[in-house]
């Protein structure tokens, strides 16, 4: 971890929601990365549960009124005085979303970068809002774009609105709670395994549900938690019937501290499909120690490394296989849940996040 030579001694943030959503906690671990440096977080929603989180961090965090009005044009005259009032030169803007109108407010000598955590191609709607707005509100800063993935980051060259811009990519933080003793995972080696993730379409929940029954064939006492809620959450209980796993399958909905759940873990797994943009919970799951099945895709391996087995994408067999084996392993799983904690350290720290974002201030645009 190496810091710019010259710390600026404040950040500026521009977050829309405060859910604890993906965006909402990388943002909290660049604050808990760079403590020394002073954070203004506005937001377009102090009523979510992430406010108390960075306020706790040490942010100052600012409601800018006008966000869900039409087109947010009542938001754009709200930002232009809050920024004329605070004088921001160092921004990070944690979504593209409305991109345009965020920058037209900043000042010319303004130093920009735009988080991105998945470089799906908008549709022409939004395609369409972009150019209009760059139209209308001229645009006075060229940010820096922030893949979070090098995937995603070859995804932003085929992106129709973000491809003209310059770009990098620094991998995700996890939160300081994962970074436990791996000696935690060797007293739970024979607990349950488990996935935590939001139960949506992003994930492949479903492969690992099928694969329940043949690791339990293989491994009677392999039981499975599922951490997390969403739309998909009827759908998956249904199949969880169909297969006859209720026994072995335990969801248990939205959990505010993952970390004491996963602590009892034998094992983690991360089932994932082709959209996935980086998959944290797979970064928090190695920083525990805990040996991990992962979807062999290009971003997960930027994830693992060598630390974690890959399944073959949507084959149960393939999954199934993978974690029996560690299962089967001790040893296996042992030696690779500590290199898996040794490279969550160094690679997904809170301190490495915010030092590599604070250098990429520095690049040009």
């Amino acid at each position: 971890m190496t810091m710019p030579a010259v710390l600026p001694s404040k950040i500026h943030h521009w977050c829309p929601c405060s859910q604890l959503g993906g965006v909402e906690m990388a943002l909290l671990a660049f604050i808990r990365g760079a403590p020394e440096i002073g954070h203004v977080v506005f937001t377009a929603d102090n009523q979510g549960a992430a406010v108390a989180r960075w306020r706790e961090a040490g942010a100052e965090v600012i409601a800018v009124d006008g966000w869900d009005g039409f087109l947010g044009l009542s938001w754009v005259k709200h930002w232009r005085m809050t920024c004329l009032r605070r004088q921001i030169s160092r921004i990070i803007i944690w979504t593209p979303s409305r991109l345009a109108l965020v920058l037209s407010a900043l000042s010319a000598d303004t130093k920009a970068l735009v988080h991105i955590g998945t470089a799906g191609r908008p549709d022409w709607k939004i395609r369409l809002a972009h150019r209009l707005a760059c139209l209308l509100l001229p645009q006075r800063v060229r940010p820096v774009f922030v893949a979070c993935s090098a995937t995603v980051r070859r995804g932003l060259a085929a992106h129709v609105c973000w491809s003209a811009y310059a770009n990098t990519h620094i991998p995700n933080a996890i939160q300081p709670e994962y970074l436990l003793s791996s000696a935690v995972r060797q007293v739970a080696a024979r607990g349950p395994w488990g996935m935590v993730a939001r139960l949506d379409a992003l994930k492949d929940h479903v492969t690992l549900l099928k694969a329940v029954p043949l690791v339990a064939g293989r491994h009677p006492e392999f039981r499975l938690t599922l951490a997390g809620d969403g739309l998909l959450r009827p759908a998956l209980e249904g199949l969880i019937c169909e297969l006859g796993i209720g026994d072995k399958v335990t969801l248990t909905g939205t959990i505010a501290r993952p970390w004491e759940l996963m602590s009892g873990w034998g094992g983690a797994v991360f089932s994932t499909g082709p959209h996935e943009g980086f998959g944290i919970a797979a970064a928090e799951a190695m920083a525990m120690g805990l040996p991990c099945v992962f979807t062999d895709l290009p971003v997960m391996r930027e994830v693992g490394g060598d630390t974690v087995l890959y399944a073959e994408p949507g084959s149960p067999e393939s999954l199934a296989e993978k974690i029996s084996t560690l299962i089967a392993d001790p040893a296996l799983a042992d030696r690779l849940g500590q290199a898996a904690a040794l490279r969550a350290r160094e690679c997904f720290s809170p301190q490495t996040f915010a030092a590599a974002y604070l250098r990429a201030f520095e690049r040009p645009t």
